[in-house]
């Protein structure tokens, strides 16, 4: 009998919070030993883990057992990988509380390749969204793997944007790894799968709920896969300034985008830049800290509206990467409101612009 699939059924038997005990466990224990051993046995191995829970392990295992769970393991396509193995992601080993266990669907990238963690808020605006999307595209383009957490907001424009390009995506789970959570991103998670460099993995046993308190463990991970963390957007008490002071404990970088010093959602980021977090404006402020050549070809705006009418050319090039209001682009482009509204519907169709709360505008 395998031993990975044994260290699963032992995960479901103890449950959620019991890494201590399973990586003491598998680095004494054998498949066979794990298998046939009575509760006597096994405590004398590893005292150090209670007796009850070696007979509640010996009440529940039975080959009956082991052989349903190898089944469903295959039929999920879920590949299991212990604390001890070699393969094991090894910036893992270095956090606190390293999973004893890790579930893992599809291909995870190499380990040489540089890492950047992309989190933010799930309530994120336009601004933030279209940030998380451009930004880890044209880093998975230069190779990078983006790490996130498949929430909605922030992290599911990352995912989205990384599977665009070459370089994949990682998605950590703060749930079963057979759960999609949330069901909006069905989609998404289904689409790092079919990646050649996408993976899903999660330290929870399998069918077991998105918990609340799930989420701030799973940030642990998303740090110590990453080399550095970007945070898009972030509230006052949001998750991710949880990841960035993880990322930052485990001596990684930290970088922020700015955003309008009016909006909630910013006020993490623009915290986070006074305390020393790197402002983030274009992808290539990130590449330039790990020395990494910055290979973007910039494409300038006159290049992208080269089809537009003059009218819709005088109001993409006033608008910025940061929301404006009509009244704002009316005053640039000294053009009347009802021309403006026109030529914004216009370009919104086209996809060259984004609509944000408050009819503000930005490109797209």
């Amino acid at each position: 009998m395998e031993k990975n699939i044994l260290f699963t059924l032992l995960h479901d038997v103890w449950g959620e919070g019991t890494n201590e005990s399973l990586r003491l466990s598998m680095s004494r224990l054998d498949g066979e030993t794990l298998a046939q051993s009575d509760a006597a046995a096994l405590s004398k191995q590893v005292p150090e883990v209670p007796l009850e829970r070696w007979q509640a392990w010996c009440n529940y295992f039975s080959p009956e057992r082991y052989g349903l769970r190898e089944k469903l393991l295959d039929d999920l396509g879920v590949r299991i990988l212990l604390f001890c193995d070699e393969d094991y992601p090894p910036s893992l080993k270095n956090i606190y509380r390293p999973p004893a266990v890790l579930y893992v669907k599809g291909h995870l990238p190499e380990v040489s390749r540089l890492s950047i963690g992309i989190v933010g808020s799930r309530k994120a605006t336009a601004y933030g969204k279209n940030v998380a999307y451009t930004m880890a595209k044209a880093l998975s383009e230069e190779g990078c793997c983006i790490i996130s957490g498949l929430a909605k907001g922030i992290d599911g424009n990352a995912h989205q944007g990384a599977i665009e390009a070459r370089g994949g995506t990682i998605a950590v789970l703060g749930c079963g790894i057979d759960k999609v959570y949330p069901r909006a991103n069905e989609q998404i998670y289904a689409a790092i799968l079919a990646h050649p460099d996408g993976a899903i993995i999660s330290e929870w046993p399998l069918g077991a709920a998105a918990l609340s308190w799930h989420f701030p463990q799973r940030n642990r991970i998303i740090a110590g896969l990453s080399e550095g963390v970007l945070v898009v957007e972030a509230a006052k008490k949001s998750g991710s300034l949880i990841t960035a002071s993880l990322a930052l404990e485990l001596g990684k970088e930290v970088f922020a985008i700015p955003g309008l010093i009016t909006s909630p959602e910013s006020v993490g980021c623009h915290r986070l830049i006074k305390d020393g977090a790197k402002l983030v404006a274009q992808p290539s402020d990130i590449l330039d800290e790990f020395g990494q050549l910055n290979l973007f070809n910039e494409v300038k705006p006159l290049e992208v509206a080269s089809h537009l009418t003059p009218e819709q050319r005088k109001v993409y090039e006033a608008i910025t990467g940061v929301p404006q209001g009509v009244e704002e682009i009316c005053l640039l482009t000294k053009l009347p409101v009802n021309t403006v509204n026109t030529v914004l519907l216009e370009l919104e169709l086209e996809d060259l612009v984004i609509q944000d709360y408050g009819r503000q505008y930005s490109k797209a």
